[in-house]
């Protein structure tokens, strides 16, 4: 039988993150799409 470990700290940061959608092959427009997202999230929390 596996035991499976429970990684508090891990799972309370993991929800606390930001994740990008960025890749090699992102083109400018999707560039300028996700700046201009993060740059709206952003002036939500301020």
């Amino acid at each position: 039988m596996k035991k499976v470990a429970i990684f508090h700290v891990t799972n309370r940061q993991s929800e606390r993150l930001v994740r990008l959608p960025l890749w090699i092959g992102l083109i400018e427009v999707q560039q300028d799409k996700v700046i201009d997202v993060l740059k709206a999230a952003i002036s939500l929390v301020r």
